[in-house]
């Protein structure tokens, strides 16, 4: 009884330890950082900010430490520019699509049929942030610097009915966003303008036929394999990123050792968070086939047709509303597209439905 107890008394005065020894890192770091994001803590990118939070943390001894909340906590994702801007977070994860009219250029990213692969497309963007005066500007102007920028992958259609076809999505009611609901109505498709929350729930009560505006590998994590479990890719591509911004003040009075470190992490997190999104895929690709769901990509001459349809369209109208927010939208069109090019030509990731698919 005695030697157990011992034990016993042993154990709490080292889990104790171990608490006190994490406040008092806290307490004795140089900056205490507060990450806001709107996402789960179990997504991809979440977990790859993790690592690059831990890294931080131990490539600088302590003197960084990082704390994050998930799912809107700390704020809601239409807040988290603004609040990294005036400090009420220290980092955030943001979307361009919360931003049009104050990132301007980064909307590029919806318009479709640029490029399906998440790695170049990051690639491309970080490189632009450092060489592209307007693009970078279009951030700090927004009292942020990015430190790095995030991938997410294609975009997909969810089908109630099995029907994954061109041809299935005529006259069907599917949820959208941004440029995704222009390429749905070019198809004949009804989009239809609903929160992701509310998903779940209308396609579960039949208002919904579908969902898009979404990436691959967050299908599970919402349980929308459940409701449709007939995903497929339309070959329209990437439509979304996200960056990771810091206060720019909060970044322009750190020391220089400091921002080595963060910037040698940042550099790695690409490769990192690639790897991450990669396995996180293949774990949606068999959730979804092991409930009886099916995973595929739309025939080439499928995809041919959305082109025909869409044209030039969408692009023209990204041009005209990113000049008309004084962005020099041309120049930065063909920037982009020659960057994009050269990094495609690079990547070796490739789109996790395409990967589902091909598998069978």
């Amino acid at each position: 009884m005695m030697t157990a107890l011992i034990r016993l008394t042993a154990r709490l005065l080292a889990v104790t330890a171990t608490v006190l020894a994490g406040a008092a890192a806290a307490w004795t770091a140089d900056y205490n950082l507060q990450f806001a994001s709107y996402i789960g803590q179990n997504a991809a990118q979440s977990r790859a900010q993790e690592w690059w939070a831990s890294e931080i943390e131990k490539r600088t001894g302590g003197r960084v430490d990082i704390e994050f909340s998930y799912q809107g906590s700390l704020l809601p994702a239409t807040d988290i520019l603004q609040g990294v801007s005036d400090g009420r977070a220290s980092l955030g994860y943001v979307a361009n699509a919360y931003h049009p009219a104050e990132l301007p250029l980064s909307s590029i990213v919806g318009v479709p049929f640029m490029t399906s692969n998440a790695e170049a497309q990051m690639r491309t963007f970080s490189e632009l942030y450092e060489r592209n005066e307007a693009f970078r500007n279009e951030w700090e102007s927004q009292g942020v610097h990015v430190l790095f920028f995030n991938p997410l992958s294609e975009n997909i259609v969810g089908m109630r009915a099995d029907n994954a076809t061109l041809e299935g999505m005529k006259g069907k009611s599917i949820r959208g966003l941004g440029y995704v609901n222009q390429v749905l109505q070019a198809i004949g498709a009804n989009p239809v303008a609903i929160t992701s929350a509310e998903i779940y729930e209308a396609l579960l009560r039949g208002t919904l036929d579908g969902y898009s505006g979404f990436a691959f590998e967050v299908v599970t994590a919402l349980k929308l394999h459940e409701v449709a479990p007939y995903t497929f890719a339309t070959g329209t591509g990437n439509y979304v990123f996200a960056a990771t911004p810091i206060t720019k003040s909060l970044w322009d009075e750190m020391p220089d050792d400091i921002k080595s470190v963060i910037n040698e992490v940042s550099a790695e997190y690409t490769s990192k968070v690639i790897e991450i999104l990669t396995e996180t895929e293949d774990e949606v690709c068999r959730t979804i086939k092991d409930s009886g769901g099916s995973v595929s990509v739309l025939s080439d001459e499928e995809i041919e047709t959305i082109k025909a349809a869409v044209g030039t369209s969408i692009e023209e109208q990204w041009v005209s509303e990113a000049s008309g927010r004084g962005a020099p939208a041309a120049e930065f069109l063909d920037d982009y597209k020659a960057t994009l090019a050269k990094y495609e030509a690079k990547a070796t990731y490739v789109s996790g439905v395409k990967r589902c698919a091909e598998a069978g």
